[in-house]
């Protein structure tokens, strides 16, 4: 069969292969031509062989779709990442800030006060000290970490705000033992 083209859009790329001038509002009707042999929708065009033609606008909008969510897929996983960083981050950093300051104790509750500041931090839970300097600024409590700075923080370490990870992490920030 003959390929007839009953009407071509003035932007699509082919246009100078048009066989006839663009479509008239009286020639080619919305949905179906006088024989339907050839129907007409707002983004493409079938001509009497069967093929099929979009127009550059419906191919633009198509193109739009697919980088709009590629975009939103990257940027969730942006946005995911950023909230398993911090986790993995944190644990890493503390093992490597203690790596260097392992000391093996005992020391004395005079010494474990010399550390209260934020940028220099041990704490005592049950006769053990922690060097926690590391994790100060990560401490999802704020300040709350200042309240026993230098000193023992048992009593208020030892309660429902902290979670089961929290004593999964202990190790990584032990410097020694408390001396008697």
């Amino acid at each position: 069969m003959a390929s007839v083209q009953l009407g071509c859009f003035a932007s699509h790329p082919s246009r100078s292969a048009c066989a006839l001038p663009p479509p008239k509002p009286d020639h080619i009707e919305p949905g179906f031509d006088s024989g339907t042999t050839s129907e007409k929708s707002s983004s493409c065009l079938i001509n009497l062989s069967g093929t099929f033609r979009r127009s550059a606008a419906a191919a633009a909008m198509e193109l739009n779709l697919v980088w709009t969510l590629a975009l939103t897929l990257l940027l969730a996983a942006l946005i995911s990442m950023s909230f398993l960083l911090p986790v993995f981050n944190r644990t890493n950093k503390s093992v490597t800030a203690n790596a260097t300051v392992k000391r093996e104790g005992p020391f004395s509750v005079a010494e474990v006060a010399k550390h209260n500041k934020e940028t220099d931090l041990w704490i005592i839970l049950k006769n053990k000290v922690y060097d926690v300097t590391s994790f100060v600024e990560e401490h999802p409590g704020g300040e709350a970490i200042m309240n026993n700075a230098g000193s023992d923080s048992t009593e208020g370490f030892y309660g429902p705000q902290h979670g089961t990870k929290v004593f999964e992490m202990l190790d990584d920030f032990y410097i020694g033992e408390l001396a008697q």
